[in-house]
């Protein structure tokens, strides 16, 4: 039994030919305005949504728009065929295009982490997180994930921003948010694997070492020691007493909870066992086990109050969702382990948003 890898290849963002993708638009891929007539900016704009908090009104404004069954026109989206993290941050920015062209976000399969216990592969999202639209029947298109990356979505993302006084990135993360919200049933399984800890004395470290899955194709990133993090962490820590716990989200069974106590005493480890595969490249058994020991991980990540991060889908789609946290994102940095050095990158730093996906920083 193995658990899900969910970020195995960064997400390629080029591509030869959108022809497949026919958009029928006046604003098709250069995106020359910033969102269709009467669509969602027109709905953030509006006095009924300015006594609400930003989060309120996004929500409130999104909803609305992705149930208009009948108004205004179905977008089907079929899934990235990647890791589970690129696969959901290649969704989000279908999500942004088809919102700012004033049609309904519908995903669907096949999504190779669903599972037939569950629901059917062509389910979309649905076997994990709430529908999000109502709306059924014949859609206006059926399009694949990956042919929206190289579109734009122009000052969309950042016009919404500036209606609700946030950042760009807080409304990505929104965005996924929405997305990506959990049903009952599976913040249930996520609750039972999750082992308790105090998120704001808590350091999160997503720690990726290609130990069981290895490197895919022409794939540069390396395999970096815990020990690199651990440096990372005491420097971003700089002797404060707020910790008291690291928790270590990895891809590998060979790093124990003892070896980790002995390289820094002071603090109470958790780094639960967990199954692996990577189901762009394996095969495995209980996909949703699997599934719900990784949101239970990356929850713990998103909810820790400084994340160590590895150059991967995984910890952009976690970055992404710690915009939704009510104490605010918090500090998050990324270890760089496409160099020999594997230098720490933080925000604000050079080449922080390198690899990030489309649409989330620009």
């Amino acid at each position: 039994m193995r658990r899900i890898c969910s970020a195995s290849l960064l997400v390629l963002l080029t591509f030869t030919s959108v022809a497949a993708l026919k958009l029928e638009s006046s604003t098709v891929s250069g995106s020359q305005i910033s969102d269709a007539t009467g669509g969602f900016l027109n709905c953030l704009r509006a006095d009924g949504t300015q006594g609400m908090s930003a989060d309120q009104r996004f929500e409130t404004c999104l909803s609305t728009h992705q149930n208009r069954c009948g108004e205004l026109p179905v977008h089907q989206v079929i899934a990235h065929k990647g890791g589970y993290a690129s696969t959901l941050n290649t969704w989000v920015h279908s999500f942004a295009w088809t919102l700012q062209h004033g049609q309904i976000w519908a995903p669907i399969g096949p999504f190779r982490y669903n599972d037939k216990a569950l629901c059917t592969e062509q389910s979309g999202v649905d076997c994990y997180y709430k529908k999000v639209t109502n709306c059924t029947g014949k859609p206006y298109k059926v399009s694949k994930a990956k042919l929206f990356l190289p579109l734009s979505t122009g000052t969309f993302l950042d016009d919404a921003a500036a209606l609700l006084d946030v950042s760009r990135n807080w409304v990505w993360g929104h965005l996924a948010q929405f997305a990506f919200r959990m049903t009952a049933s599976t913040k249930d399984s996520v609750a039972a694997l999750t082992p308790p800890f105090e998120a704001r004395h808590t350091f999160g470290i997503q720690y990726r070492s290609f130990d069981l899955t290895g490197l895919m194709g022409n794939d540069e990133r390396k395999g970096v020691g815990i020990d690199r993090y651990l440096e990372y962490a005491d420097k971003l820590i700089n002797g404060t007493i707020a910790f008291k716990t690291m928790y270590v989200m990895s891809d590998t069974h060979n790093l124990s909870i003892d070896y980790l106590k002995t390289q820094r005493t002071k603090y109470e480890f958790l780094s639960p066992k967990r199954n692996v595969a990577d189901l762009a490249i394996q095969t495995a058994g209980s996909i949703a086990h699997m599934t719900y020991e990784l949101l239970a991980d990356m929850d713990a990540m998103v909810q820790a109050e400084v994340l160590i991060g590895s150059h991967s889908n995984i910890f952009w789609l976690i970055y992404a969702l710690r915009e939704t946290r009510e104490n605010g994102p918090g500090m998050a940095c990324w270890v760089n382990i496409r160099k020999d050095d594997a230098p720490l990158v933080c925000p604000g730093d050079e080449g922080f948003w390198t690899d990030s996906p489309v649409g989330m920083a620009n």
